[in-house]
């Protein structure tokens, strides 16, 4: 064990630290929710503090890790599992509360504020990987609120356009890729789990002039969903933008939102009209980024 520690500590030492790092970066949002099924109004609100530090050795190897402190309206604010990182060139390997390969996959989101529709969401019924004949969340992803996927995994390597990422946790493994060309981006995921279920996941967007457009599909352990959404800019300062999706069996979501920049901060508001529910969302209210 000695021998260990002190190879272990040579190895440092003879490395060196060139250079290190420590950014805080985050957003807040504050604002309203209307459920038309409940006839309710609340608050909601979010205060994302992300601290990402990072040293690199003089051979040019980057060691980092990344923590998040989050508050939400129900909740008092609280550290999350910490990912752990090394990268060189191209390559990086992470470990810890990993990204997910099926999580970190270009288009999979909305290019809003939010990730979605409105404020805060209005409960990402835009995500192919997200059914109710199948459940909502069941991939590998960063947590934010918790200890996110202690024993995970990835790999990622990116070069010339082409980017490929691997994870593996004891709930799944996944592998997902993407190709870049002009302004489109092309991606296929797919994930092997007995426990939160298989998925086939392929998505399209990129930009067209002032306006941007992500496409989906995904086969959720034999539940299909596809999904259209995008926006574009009108004017210098406001951004609008809409979604729809479809899930086999079920029944389709519609969604209109709209962003105004003010200039340092924003207006987000979005509706969101579930016909598989038949519930009514609108989420409104400011957002900033520091």
């Amino acid at each position: 064990m000695k021998k260990v520690l002190f190879a272990t500590t040579a190895l440092i030492a003879t490395a060196g630290m060139a250079a290190a790092d420590i950014n805080l970066s985050g957003y807040g949002r504050f604002g309203a929710l209307y459920n038309d099924a409940t006839d309710d109004t609340n608050f909601i609100s979010r205060l994302r503090i992300q601290i990402d530090v990072s040293a690199e050795t003089q051979s040019g190897i980057k060691f980092g890790a990344r923590q998040r402190i989050q508050t939400e309206e129900n909740g008092m604010g609280a550290g999350n599992g910490a990912r752990f990182y090394l990268t060189t060139g191209g390559l990086t390997v992470a470990a810890g509360n990993i990204l997910g390969a099926i999580e970190a996959m270009p288009n999979l989101y909305m290019g809003t504020k939010s990730a979605g529709m409105g404020l805060e969401g209005n409960g990402f019924t835009s995500l192919v990987t997200n059914t109710y004949g199948a459940g909502f969340w069941t991939w590998d992803a960063y947590s934010s609120g918790g200890t996110g996927v202690v024993n995970g995994v990835e790999v990622i390597y990116s070069a010339n356009g082409f980017t490929a990422h691997l994870s593996s946790s004891d709930s799944s493994d996944a592998l997902a890729l993407a190709y870049t060309f002009g302004d489109y981006t092309a991606a296929i995921a797919v994930q092997d789990s007995s426990t939160i279920g298989d998925k086939t996941v392929v998505t399209f967007g990129g930009n067209i002039g002032a306006a941007d457009f992500q496409i989906g599909y995904a086969d959720n352990e034999g539940v299909d969903k596809w999904s259209i959404s995008g926006g574009a800019n009108v004017g210098a300062a406001t951004y609008l933008y809409g979604m729809v999706s479809s899930e086999d069996g079920a029944g389709e979501t519609y969604g209109l939102g709209v962003s105004h920049d003010l200039g340092g901060a924003s207006i987000e508001a979005g509706l969101t009209q579930n016909d598989i529910t038949d519930v009514t969302l609108l989420s409104a209210g400011f957002f900033f980024a520091f």
